[in-house]
């Protein structure tokens, strides 16, 4: 058993370092490789040391596709439904986390435009002082309150709640987990994070599950 699942690791190593060495060919040749559907074909130098590493027949490029020919039926590589659920959850993860990205990247831009504004009132010549003090609060309330929800995302992350956005709003505060649970014991604490980090009420505290 432990020589045949030996053997089935080399077929896939083999392919999979075939298809990889093509694709760098590829990338690294840019516009000077023009390649239409079912044009590439594999070299019979470009598998000779797999064949003697392997012990399999070479690889075939079709249509894009990788696949293993002339290997006995009882060797073929199938993905199972597990194997295909873990790919799924690797991807999604993947988004999950790039969105993660992109929300605080706005957010941070939108907080730094607000501020550039406020700057501009509070260094702006002839401003009324009314304005001008009103516009000071709200660009240390604007900091005092990026600075709570770093603190904030740093514990939760700490505590193994991964990548966490909290973030702070006039009516509250709005937290986005990336997970697809949150158990009661969970949920309290995020909530003692929040609200010791933020100094807000349980009750105003919304949280968002990314999944």
């Amino acid at each position: 058993m432990k020589k045949k699942t030996m053997k089935r690791n080399q077929i896939i190593i083999g392919a999979l370092t075939v298809l990889l060495g093509v694709a760098g060919y590829i990338n690294f040749s840019g516009n000077k490789l023009d390649l239409a559907p079912g044009e590439l074909e594999p070299t019979e130098s470009a598998f000779a040391e797999e064949q003697t590493e392997t012990d399999a027949k070479p690889a075939e490029i079709v249509s894009g596709e990788l696949t293993v020919s002339d290997v006995p039926e009882d060797e073929y590589i199938e993905l199972n439904s597990e194997e295909e659920k873990i790919g799924e959850a690797v991807l999604t993860s993947a988004n999950a986390a790039n969105n993660f990205v992109s929300i605080k990247l706005n957010r941070e831009q939108s907080r730094s435009q607000n501020k550039e504004t406020l700057l501009e009132i509070i260094n702006g010549d002839g401003m009324d002082a009314q304005a001008v003090q009103a516009a000071t609060d709200a660009y240390v309330k604007l900091t005092e309150d990026a600075e709570k929800e770093q603190e904030a995302e740093s514990i939760l992350a700490a505590k193994g709640f991964g990548e966490a956005i909290v973030s702070i709003g006039d009516s509250g505060v709005d937290v986005i987990l990336n997970c697809t649970d949150l158990p009661d014991e969970k949920r309290a604490q995020v909530e003692d994070v929040v609200t010791r980090k933020t100094g807000c009420t349980v009750d105003a505290i919304v949280i968002t599950l990314a999944q």
